[in-house]
């Protein structure tokens, strides 16, 4: 069985004046919160139980739907 080749694809999310939406992907917390766009680029700490996450984990359920 081929696969298809592999690509990338860059979706935008909106980020009002600078800030994003993200949902902490520990089920225990499962808490929403904002972070500016600039750290994305870095790992990212939970505000409400200090988890440490990639941007990847951080996705709201809209934003997965967006993807």
């Amino acid at each position: 069985m081929a696969f298809p080749p592999r690509f990338n694809l860059t979706v935008d999310l909106y980020a009002k004046d600078g800030f994003i939406g993200r949902k902490c992907p520990d089920a225990v917390c499962s808490l929403f919160f904002k972070v500016e766009t600039s750290s994305l680029n870095q790992a990212v700490f939970c505000p409400y139980c200090g988890g440490q996450f990639t941007k990847e984990q951080l996705h709201t359920p809209d934003q997965s739907e967006q993807i």
